[in-house]
């Protein structure tokens, strides 16, 4: 049996440039705005978030994927309700804890939909509140990537290296 690889993609470097040439672009000119400004800090919104989701930057090769698994793109997945979705949405989604199969976040954002990402957002901060505390203190997109490809190879991956069936020990998992 060949032990699958999980490896940064293009992404990764693509997304860290982008994001640094960002930071130096906003920081510029801080007395002016312009278009310039406002594109890139739309894409460090964006780039952010997509770094910290550990399948925006990794795919798996192995016998059934040899070109890589599109970062779980090409990957099916069956849900704990029976229906079949791609892994990477399934993580795009907050592993089905944030956008579950009770609640759909529609945009633009309604009240309801609003109300129920800061409940989540409230909820992990007491949880995981002291755990994480300093955490926002890094801004290095680089470390930021590490640290999504680690949860990649330990957390995110090696379930599914034996099953297809996400079950709620494997949402607890990931939460």
């Amino acid at each position: 049996m060949v032990t699958p690889v999980i490896n940064y993609t293009e992404a990764v470097v693509s997304s860290v440039a982008v994001i640094n040439q960002a930071r130096k672009v906003i920081t510029t000119n801080m007395d002016r705005n312009s278009a310039e400004r406002a594109l890139f800090a739309r894409y460090v919104v964006h780039l952010v978030g997509d770094i910290h989701q550990p399948l925006h930057s990794v795919a798996l090769f192995n016998n059934t994927y040899p070109a890589g698994d599109l970062g779980g793109n090409a990957h099916k997945v069956i849900l704990t309700n029976g229906s079949i979705s791609n892994f990477h949405s399934y993580w795009d989604a907050g592993a089905y804890l944030l956008q579950n199969d009770t609640w759909f976040i529609v945009r633009p954002m309604n009240m309801q939909n609003l109300t129920a990402l800061k409940n989540v957002a409230d909820d992990m901060i007491n949880r995981y509140g002291p755990e994480i505390k300093g955490l926002a203190d890094n801004i290095d997109p680089v470390a930021w990537a590490q640290e999504s490809l680690k949860i990649a190879q330990n957390t995110t991956y090696p379930f599914i290296a034996n099953t297809n069936k996400l079950d709620t020990a494997y949402t607890q998992l990931t939460y």
